[in-house]
């Protein structure tokens, strides 16, 4: 099950906050940069990664020398050192962990269903030992993010959990894009689905007509702020 799935799927919970044509572009704000520093982290990982084995690569593209000019200008667009940026320091070891243990998965998985080795339980218990320490790691993740947007995951616990598991940037800022429609702009959300799905259609040249899994199932309420 992922965090999405055990966190922030099903029905809306209502409590104090509401979403507003006033806090909307604060909180589409914080998705934003939440995103860019977990993409900035994944960069990171993975050149710090291609650099720690070169010889693994057995790539000409990438040498050393390119690897650290390539390493030195992702540091580069960090406000501050990557040493005193806390947040920065704690993702890049939870999500290192979590890329070391996903690796040990991928060795024992083929084991576990393999006709023979598959009989044997310590590839069993090994495998559920990952996955444990695999949801303990993805978890670490979200509170690490959760430490630097308190207000995301509080308020808008969908969003962060879509951003936190990977969802494109893009996706993400159409459902803000939707929710603006609807909240300053006065649409009902019948009517900002439509909007968005005639944008969609134009940009990327779809068939007319297509399912729209957005629209499916809205009401065609306008509302002046959305409680959480």
């Amino acid at each position: 099950m992922t965090l999405y799935m055990k966190h922030a799927q099903g029905l809306v919970v209502k409590g104090d906050f509401t979403l507003t044509g006033d806090n909307i572009d604060e909180y589409e704000k914080y998705a934003v940069n939440l995103d860019a520093d977990l993409r900035w982290i994944n960069s990171y990982i993975d050149l710090q990664y291609k650099l720690d084995h070169l010889a693994e690569l057995n790539d000409e593209l990438y040498t050393e020398a390119y690897l650290k000019g390539r390493l030195e200008k992702l540091k580069a667009q960090r406000q501050c050192d990557i040493s005193c940026d806390e947040m920065a320091q704690k993702l890049i070891a939870a999500k290192a962990e979590l890329v070391r243990i996903n690796k040990e998965i991928d060795t024992v998985r083929p084991l576990v269903f393999h006709p023979e080795e598959g009989k044997k339980p310590e590839h069993h218990e090994r495998m559920s030992d990952l996955d444990d320490r695999r949801k303990q790691a993805e978890n670490l993740i979200a509170e690490i993010c959760a430490e630097k947007y308190p207000l995301l995951k509080a308020n808008l616990l969908k969003i962060f959990y879509m951003i936190v598991e990977g969802c494109e940037i893009e996706t993400v800022r159409s459902c803000f894009r939707q929710m603006k429609l609807v909240l300053v702009y006065g649409l009902s959300t019948e009517e900002a689905s439509s909007v968005l799905m005639k944008e969609s259609i134009d940009r990327y040249n779809l068939p007319k007509g297509i399912w729209d899994p957005i629209k499916t199932g809205t009401k065609n309420t306008k509302a002046k702020g959305t409680k959480h």
